[in-house]
């Protein structure tokens, strides 16, 4: 029964991360077919530096509102407390995108540009800076959350038909992005009225606790997106826009397999976060099988794509992004330890190490930043590509081999992805224990 059970919520998880990949894709194929690498360049530049100060509504909460609603989900009172205090940080996160808008245009913001700014930020409140969609992780029923990602999504293709028919601009085209976050919200929103009392509480005190225990996520949360969206920035004002939207289109590719590692992770969170706090004798064992579960899905994942590459761009974006198939050729090995990173990050909160994070940060961003800077003028996209790979691997992998109290994850790591080749049926026991596992 646990068996079936876990089976089930790997798939609600993943309705809701799939239609995630098909809303994302179509977004940027819309784009791109439609509108041109210049478009999706603009696209792309928008939402790069929406990603980099995402930090401010995000506040580095998002894992410590999981754990701690998991362990009390009927707190409304802290419910209520970051609610309010991620709106506020939201508005101040639109003003500071603008502000950097404007003094890059030299003081002046293009009419389409604003529009793509107003559609990002409010796609980015309804999808970052609601806890009503983490209080859901936390409690562990994604049937809700896939459910209202379904239905709203399905909203939003009504509008882009729509809006396609009567041949708006592609700034109002992509409206259908934020208008399907805002109905997701209004979903889960209804459905955890049904289970929690609805009060407007502030407490101080929760903050305080909250942010202090989020400080070293926060400034991690500042810095992390450097080397995710620093070679986006960097091809833009070194390039073209046009390289830009080439680059752009790989990476919107490899992004939409992220999501696997996170539907795996939340899955099992519930038993991981009991194994830690009764430090269960199987503890081990079970993360060990979590890990040899996500490295086999990235190691497929990546070969994968990399032997139908062509064949995906051509098909997502068509001739014009050709280029972009080498460069997705590269990028996709990014997706074996961001699979992984989903339980290793999470790992570090539930074992109160989450100032590592900010370290892990700071190495892969001075890294991704400097070699970024040096070697985009002289080799282009290509070295673009080999640098954000190279960071991932740094900061998700070999970082925690560095520290005495992060090395065990770095050990487990080793200990199982070495085990998926040379003990495979032990490797399948172990997977299967974790499948089979208790909620």
């Amino acid at each position: 029964m646990s068996r079936k059970n876990n089976i089930g919520k790997i798939f609600w998880y993943g309705l809701e991360n799939l239609t995630t990949i098909a809303f994302g894709l179509l977004s940027v194929v819309l784009v791109a077919r439609l509108f041109g690498p210049e478009s999706l360049g603009k696209l792309s530049y928008i939402q790069a530096i929406s990603a980099l100060t995402v930090f401010i509504t995000v506040l580095g909460l998002d894992h410590i509102i999981v754990k701690d609603l998991a362990r009390q989900p009927s707190n409304t009172k802290y419910i209520s407390t970051i609610f309010i205090t991620q709106l506020l940080a939201w508005v101040t996160q639109c003003a500071i995108i603008y502000t950097i808008i404007w003094h890059m245009g030299d003081g002046h913001v293009e009419t389409d540009v604003f529009v793509i700014f107003c559609w990002i930020s409010i796609s980015v409140y309804f999808s970052r800076a609601t806890v009503i969609k983490l209080y859901f992780q936390s409690v562990n029923l994604p049937k809700n959350i896939g459910m209202s990602a379904l239905s709203s999504r399905l909203i939003a293709l009504m509008y882009l038909f729509y809006a396609l028919y009567l041949k708006l601009p592609y700034e109002y085209v992509i409206a259908f992005i934020p208008l399907q976050a805002a109905f997701q919200f209004l979903f889960l929103f209804y459905e955890y009225k049904k289970t929690q009392k609805i009060e407007l509480h502030f407490d101080f005190n929760i903050l305080k606790k909250v942010l202090k225990e989020a400080k070293p996520l926060l400034i991690a949360g500042a810095i992390y997106p450097l080397f995710i969206q620093a070679d986006i920035v960097l091809i833009t004002s070194m390039m073209t826009e046009a390289d830009a939207g080439i680059y752009s289109a790989a990476g919107k590719v490899i992004m939409q397999f992220a999501f696997v590692g996170t539907i795996i992770t939340m899955a099992f969170y519930l038993p991981l976060v009991k194994k830690v706090d009764e430090k269960s004798e199987d503890l081990d064992y079970f993360f060990s099988g979590l890990i040899k579960i996500l490295f086999v899905l990235g190691l497929f994942s990546a070969i994968f794509v990399g032997i139908f590459a062509d064949d995906i761009v051509k098909l997502l974006f068509g001739d014009d992004f050709i280029d972009a198939a080498p460069i997705l050729k590269i990028l996709i090995w990014k997706v074996v330890v961001i699979y992984l990173a989903a339980v290793f990050s999470r790992m570090l909160i539930l074992m109160n190490l989450a100032k590592f994070e900010l370290i892990k940060s700071i190495v892969a961003a001075s890294f991704s930043l400097s070699m970024n800077y040096l070697l985009i003028p002289m080799y282009g996209l290509y070295s673009a590509a080999i640098v954000s790979v190279l960071s991932f691997f740094i900061a998700d992998l070999f970082f925690y081999a560095v520290f005495k109290k992060t090395r065990h994850i770095f050990t487990m790591a080793m200990r199982a992805i070495l085990g998926v080749f040379i003990a495979p049926i032990q490797t399948y026991k172990n997977i299967n224990y974790v499948l089979a596992s208790k909620n």
